[in-house]
C-alpha cells in the first residue's frame, strides 16, 4: 500500500478539496495521512476521519497578517522534522507555504512530491507588501520546475505555467454529489445565499447596497475572515442580511439548497481573484441554482458558456440589483439557469471526473 503525507496550512476542518483528494485516494488503497497547522490550538491533535488520518501540529499564529511570516518559518521547521521521521512514498503540497520543507525532504530522502496549488501564493499579498509578492511569485515559479508533478484549480491558470513543468493536471474544486432532498423554506422572501471568505473584496457590501430597498429579499451569510471586524457590524445593521458564522461543509450544501440565488462577486483588482474557481460556483450548479458573477475571471466564461447565471461588473451595484430582480421576478428563467448548472455539473464539472485525474496522476507516479 503506498504511503502519502498531505502537507495543509490549516486545521483540516477538514478543508473540502483536501478532504475530497484524500478520501478518493484512501478508497483507492492509499494509506493517506494529512498533516495540519492548528493555528487556534482547538483541535484533536490526532483523529481519523473518513479512513483518512490526520496529525496536527498546535501552533497559534494569526491569518492574512505580515506576522504570520515569522510563524511560518516555525511551521517549517515542525513539518521538516515530521518529514525527516515519518515514512512515505509520496508527498502532497498543499499551497506554497508547505512547500520549502517538503521540497528538501523529497530530495534527502528521494521520494516523489506533487505541488498542488490552490492559488498562487505570491499573488494573494496585498499591493502594500509589493516586494514580498514579486520574490514569493519568482520563487513560487522556479519551485514548480523540481516536482513531480502540479495539480492546478482550472485552466486559465495551467496556461500561465505550462512551460514550468511537464506534469501539471487541472482539478477543479468541484463538490461530491450528494442526494438533492426536497427542503422546505422557512419563509417566503427570495432568499440569496453566500458562504465563504468574510473579505471586503468579496461584493458583500455591493451586494447588501443593491438589496437595501427590497423588503421581500434576504441575505443570508456564513463564513469568517480577516475583515469580521469591518463587514459584521454592517451585516447587523442592515435590515434584509443575517449573518450566521462558520458553518461545517454539509450545512453550507443545505442552505445551498435551500436558496433563491448565489452569488460569487471577486475584486478583480487582485490578481489571483481573476483565476479563482471558488467552491460557490460548483456548488451552485450541483444543487441547480442560479448564480451572479462578475466579469473578467474565470467563472463568468464558465457562467456564459453553460448559461447557468448572469454576470455583472464587479463594482456596478445598479448592474447586480438588476440581475437579482431579473432572477427574483422570472421564475422560469430561474429555472433554466438552475437546469443548466445542474447539467454542466453532470457532464464536466462532477467529482468523479476530477477523481479520475487524481488518481491517474497518482499512477503514473508509481
Amino acid at each position: 500500500m503506498k504511503k502519502v503525507i498531505m502537507l495543509l496550512s490549516n486545521p483540516f476542518k477538514p478543508d473540502p478539496r483536501v478532504y475530497k483528494e484524500a478520501r478518493s485516494l484512501v478508497n483507492h488503497g492509499y494509506d493517506v495521512t494529512v498533516l495540519a497547522w492548528d493555528r487556534e490550538g482547538k483541535y484533536p491533535k490526532k483523529e481519523v476521519i473518513d479512513g483518512i488520518k490526520i496529525e496536527r501540529i498546535k501552533l497559534k499564529a494569526p491569518y492574512g497578517k505580515i506576522t504570520l511570516f515569522v510563524y511560518l518559518f516555525l511551521w517549517w521547521i515542525y513539518e521538516f522534522l515530521f518529514l525527516i521521521k515519518k515514512k512515505y512514498d509520496i508527498i502532497h503540497v498543499c499551497n506554497f507555504d508547505t512547500l520549502l520543507p517538503a521540497l528538501i525532504t523529497s530530495k534527502l530522502k528521494r521520494k516523489k512530491i506533487i505541488f498542488d496549488i490552490f492559488d498562487f501564493y505570491g499573488k494573494m499579498l496585498p499591493y502594500s507588501l509589493s516586494v514580498f509578492s514579486y520574490i514569493i511569485t519568482k520563487l513560487e515559479r522556479f519551485f514548480i520546475r523540481y516536482v513531480n508533478a502540479v495539480i492546478i484549480p482550472d485552466e486559465d491558470r495551467k496556461r500561465e505555467i505550462n512551460y514550468l513543468n511537464r506534469k501539471i493536471v487541472v482539478i477543479m474544486n468541484t463538490p461530491l454529489d450528494i442526494e438533492k432532498k426536497k427542503l422546505e423554506k422557512k419563509n417566503i422572501k427570495f432568499q440569496i445565499f453566500y458562504a465563504g471568505l468574510i473579505a471586503r473584496e468579496r461584493g458583500l457590501e455591493n451586494m447588501i447596497k443593491a438589496i437595501e430597498d427590497s423588503d421581500d429579499i434576504e441575505l443570508i451569510i456564513a463564513g469568517f475572515g480577516r475583515d469580521e471586524e469591518i463587514l459584521i457590524p454592517l451585516f447587523k445593521r442592515s435590515k434584509n442580511v443575517e449573518y450566521i458564522g462558520r458553518l461545517p461543509y454539509e450545512k453550507v450544501l443545505e442552505m445551498t439548497m435551500k436558496s433563491d440565488l448565489l452569488f460569487a462577486l471577486y475584486d478583480t483588482e487582485i490578481e489571483n481573484n481573476k483565476y479563482a474557481s471558488p467552491n460557490k460556483l460548483f456548488e451552485a450548479m450541483m444543487c441547480g441554482k442560479p448564480i451572479i458573477v462578475n466579469k473578467d475571471t474565470t467563472m463568468s466564461k464558465i457562467v456564459k458558456k453553460w448559461n447557468c447565471g448572469l454576470v455583472v461588473p464587479y463594482n456596478n451595484i445598479e448592474k447586480i440589483k438588476e440581475s437579482i430582480l431579473k432572477i427574483k421576478n422570472d421564475p422560469n428563467l430561474k429555472t433554466e439557469l438552475g437546469k443548466n448548472g445542474r447539467r454542466a455539473y453532470e457532464e464536466e464539472y462532477n467529482w468523479k471526473i476530477m477523481e479520475k485525474r487524481l488518481l491517474d496522476l497518482y499512477e503514473g507516479l508509481k
